[in-house]
C-alpha cells in the first residue's frame, strides 16, 4: 500500500530448486520483464534450475509472485538471481560450500539481499556431522558465508530451521547459517502468532 515493491533491489534466492517457476503464471511478470538477472545450479554446475524440487519456487513466490487482483509477493518488482545449492532429499557438507559459492556470486552481481530457507546440523554420513557447539554463529562454513556477506553490505536472511522438536541430546536448536552472528534469522508462527511445533528458535550455541 505504501509503494514498497522492491524496485531497484537485487535479491539472490538460494534453495534446492525452482521447479515450475519458469512456467507458472504467478511468475510471468518476473520472467518477461528482464528482472531475472542470473541463474546457476551449483549442484550440477550448470544453469538448469527449473527441473527439480519446487521448494525454491515456493519461497520465491512469497517475494516475487504476482497475480493481478489475487496475490502479490513482498517485492514483486525486485531483480532476482536464483541459485540451486541444495541436494534435494539428502544432506551433505558440500551444500554449505555451495552456499558460500552462491553468496560470492551474488556479491559479484551487487546483490542487496541473500535469502535462503535452508539449514544444516547433521548429515547423511554421521561422521560429517557437526556438534551442537559448532552452531555458535561463527564456526560453520555456512555461518562464515553469512557473516562475510553482511560485512560486504548484503542482508543475509536465513531460516531458523525445522528442529523445534529437537534432536535427542541436543534439544531445540537453530540450524546453520541461522546461527550466524550477522544473519536475520526467521522462525515460523501460526495465525495466532505462536511458535509452531517444528520451528527452531534461539539461542545458538553461544547463547545469542
Amino acid at each position: 500500500d505504501n509503494g514498497f515493491m522492491g524496485s531497484g533491489k537485487l535479491i539472490a534466492v538460494l534453495d534446492a530448486g525452482f521447479f515450475g517457476a519458469d512456467t507458472h503464471p504467478g511468475f510471468d511478470s518476473l520472467m518477461t520483464s528482464g528482472r531475472l538477472t542470473d541463474v546457476f545450479n551449483f549442484v550440477n554446475n550448470n544453469t538448469s534450475v527449473y527441473t527439480s524440487d519446487a521448494h525454491g519456487a515456493q519461497v520465491l513466490s512469497t517475494i516475487a509472485g504476482f497475480v493481478p487482483g489475487a496475490y502479490v509477493g513482498t517485492a514483486p518488482k525486485a531483480m532476482f538471481a536464483l541459485y540451486v545449492t541444495e541436494y534435494g532429499g539428502s544432506e551433505h557438507p558440500l551444500e554449505m560450500d555451495n552456499m558460500l559459492a552462491a553468496s560470492e556470486r551474488a556479491d559479484s552481481l551487487g546483490a542487496d539481499i541473500i535469502t535462503e530457507s535452508l539449514g544444516y546440523d547433521l548429515f547423511d554420513n554421521i561422521a560429517d556431522g557437526q556438534s551442537f557447539s559448532d552452531l555458535d554463529g561463527k564456526t560453520t562454513i555456512a555461518a562464515k558465508a553469512a557473516n562475510i556477506a553482511t560485512k560486504k553490505g548484503m542482508l543475509f536472511v536465513a531460516s531458523a530451521g525445522n528442529n523445534g522438536s529437537g534432536i535427542p541430546g541436543w534439544g531445540n536448536h537453530v540450524l546453520t547459517p541461522g546461527d550466524a552472528d550477522s544473519a536475520l534469522t526467521i522462525g515460523a508462527v501460526d495465525y495466532a502468532g505462536n511458535i509452531i511445533g517444528l520451528s527452531s528458535y534461539g539461542p545458538n550455541a553461544a547463547g545469542r
